[in-house]
């Protein structure tokens, strides 16, 4: 998903080589936050003027199915899906707060969801996060340009996420969104070129795969 500075959206599905655009509309100037959540359903979820709304994708239109706000969307800093971490049928959300807190939001619902537990604290120097696998696991680039691999636990018993550094030199990436593929995301950097990041188990580290340039009018991915 791509909100663009002139206020369209875009759905981008991957074609085995790259990414194919699609137009969904228009007006999303007010949009702070989206996040996809997936599934056979193309659902997605953005975050307007404080409001959690929930969007699924019908030929290539974005159609509006419900507003969400439950109480703690407000104070948003950045939002990722991360699949049915619970189990519970229904796509998950990490949340970072205004107040540094990684927050599991489980999908209890069609049209809503409602706030687990606290997944971890000390969010504060977190400055974006994506989806790096349709599960539990995703990433995180900091303040100081660290990259960071985190895993949530099992969250039955309420396991906090566990996380490694992962390598260094991520300033120059100005967005992060999930790739669509097992075990991938995919980078914006400040000079427009999107790059995909594969984990490569003989490394043990992600590998990067160059994609196309003039990414310079993204505002928001997820």
């Amino acid at each position: 998903m791509q909100v663009r500075t002139d206020g369209t959206l875009y759905y981008y599905e991957y074609a085995g080589s790259g990414f194919t655009g699609h137009l969904l509309g228009n007006g999303w100037d007010k949009t702070t936050h989206i996040a996809t959540i997936g599934g056979p359903k193309k659902s997605f979820v953005d975050i307007s003027n404080g409001t959690l709304r929930l969007w699924k994708i019908v030929d290539y239109k974005a159609v509006f199915v419900a507003n969400l706000n439950p109480e703690g969307f407000g104070a948003t800093r950045l939002i990722a899906g991360i699949g049915d971490a619970k189990k519970s049928g229904y796509t998950d959300l990490v949340q970072v707060n205004s107040a540094g807190d990684l927050v599991l939001w489980i999908g209890g619902a069609p049209t809503g969801f409602y706030r687990d537990y606290a997944l971890g604290y000390g969010w504060s120097d977190a400055r974006l996060i994506a989806t790096a696998l349709d599960r539990a696991k995703f990433v995180e680039i900091k303040e100081n340009g660290e990259l960071w691999t985190w895993r949530i636990g099992n969250v039955a018993n309420g396991e906090y996420a566990k996380g490694a550094f992962t390598m260094g030199g991520w300033a120059n990436v100005r967005l992060l969104a999930p790739a669509g593929l097992d075990d991938a995301f995919v980078s914006i950097r400040y000079d427009g070129q999107m790059v995909e990041w594969r984990w490569n188990s003989a490394i043990n580290n992600y590998q990067a795969v160059p994609h196309d340039w003039g990414w310079e009018n993204a505002r928001l991915v997820g």
